[in-house]
């Protein structure tokens, strides 16, 4: 027979399910949010001192040791989603459609002191782009996502977002629209 759990085991056990659907939501909202094209709304997610990283060596530890897709401070995506939100955007003629599915959302890691959250998750993006040759395109991205977050105020900034593509080191032209 199996001992009865403690009381505070029990909170611990509900606070945890709270905590990983509060994260699983925030995730889904983000990927909403770039879905939609709110790049703006989006860019309010990360932290002052944000990072997003889309590393080509997904054995990198961090920016400095080699090649990115992406390698962007909070000043880097700010100029970024300012460039995507100009209607002469070139990488964005013509526009994409996009579709993002996050999925096993996972809590690796919660650092109390310094009020970080370390969550794991799975990406899934399709892009389609209806080009007026009549070459349509779709692609197709997979990843597995680190995002390092810090609760405030009731809800979550993002602290680091890295993005490990499967097929990080193929050839593949740009990306203009984050994951």
């Amino acid at each position: 027979m199996t001992p009865p759990e403690s009381p505070a085991a029990n909170a611990t056990g509900v606070e945890d399910w709270i905590l990983h659907r509060q994260v699983q939501s925030f995730l889904i909202n983000e990927a909403h949010l770039l879905d939609d094209k709110r790049f703006e709304e989006w860019l309010t997610l990360f932290d002052t001192d944000g990072m997003y990283w889309a590393p080509v060596d997904p054995l990198l530890k961090n920016p400095a040791e080699g090649l990115s897709h992406i390698a962007e401070d909070i000043v880097f995506l700010t100029a970024r989603v300012r460039r995507l939100s100009e209607p002469t955007a070139y990488s964005e003629q013509p526009p994409s459609r996009m579709c993002r599915l996050v999925a096993n959302v996972a809590i690796e890691e919660r650092n109390r002191s310094a009020a970080l959250i370390m969550v794991r998750s799975k990406l899934a993006v399709m892009e389609f782009r209806a080009r007026v040759d009549g070459e349509d395109e779709s692609r197709t991205f997979a990843a597995t996502v680190h995002h390092c977050l810090r609760p405030e105020g009731g809800r979550f900034r993002i602290v680091q977002k890295r993005v490990d593509l499967i097929n990080s080191d193929a050839a593949f032209y740009g990306v203009a629209t984050p994951f």
